[in-house]
């Protein structure tokens, strides 16, 4: 489904990524991981080219969408979310993850205006999937609730509630369990498993461990920009060079 062939993104004197390499089959449950600064943000952010790489090349389906725009890729079914909770705090939550479902309209500006036949039904569409959308999440019961008034949990949900309201094929979670509490992590994981039983394949970016080796089917874990080691929860946790990464290496020299 996703195949990053060498990607690598340069700011000035810093490698941000250096030489990626992975792929992902549909269905699949995938989670990168690395100490802050590794990054694992800037590689979603390439993915979902909101930055374009330095060089490689990322390819969605057998197409390459390497530095094509994020609404293109959007349009090819990756959505991505953010680490910070971004809402606009005066809408409801339901007219928040209407707009996620924007680029599925068919009607024109002019039709939106006049609202014709075809303004009518993306209106009905658009509100019928928000609601299978909220339903799904668990949050149908705060429809008509301000942004402004959510929990952090809720918030969280919420932004993903707008990206499945793009109808991906792929979505990129981006630290989905900041700052939730262990009740709230244990709902997100089931949650994530319930969006992979929806036919749309999840990718994380996480630094809660506990939840990765919980939902994880397959980890890529990153140090420094570049790719340190590849495979299961059970075969990630007893990776010297990821213990390293995490926990630095004795010094013998000092005795550390």
């Amino acid at each position: 489904m996703l195949e990053v062939r060498g990607l690598t993104k340069i700011f000035g004197g810093l490698t941000a990524v250096n030489d990626l390499n992975f792929t992902l089959d549909a269905g699949e449950i995938l989670s990168i991981i690395g100490p802050n600064g590794a990054g694992k943000s800037t590689c979603f952010k390439l993915i979902a080219s909101f930055l374009n790489p330095t060089s490689g090349t990322v390819r969605f389906n057998g197409k390459d969408i390497t530095g094509i725009g994020p609404h293109a890729v959007a349009r090819h079914g990756i959505v991505r979310t953010f680490q910070e909770n971004t809402s606009f705090q005066d809408m409801t939550v339901r007219e928040t993850v209407l707009l996620g479902y924007h680029k599925d309209c068919k009607a024109s500006l002019a039709g939106m205006i006049f609202r014709t036949p075809r303004a009518r039904k993306d209106e009905r569409e658009a509100g019928e999937y928000a609601d299978h959308v909220l339903d799904l999440l668990g949050m149908a019961h705060l429809a008509n609730t301000v942004s402004a008034a959510l929990p952090h949990g809720m918030l969280r949900n919420l932004g993903i509630a707008v990206a499945l309201a793009a109808k991906p094929k792929l979505i990129l979670l981006d630290e989905p369990f900041a700052g939730l509490n262990s009740d709230e992590t244990k709902r997100g994981v089931e949650l994530i498993r319930k969006i992979r039983d929806e036919g749309v394949t999840p990718i994380l970016v996480e630094h809660d461990m506990a939840a990765v080796m919980s939902v994880s089917e397959r980890i890529v874990v990153v140090s420094f920009g570049s790719k340190i080691a590849e495979g299961t929860p059970a075969e990630i946790q007893q990776n010297e060079k990821v213990i390293e990464a995490y926990l630095g290496a004795e010094d013998t020299e000092i005795g550390l």
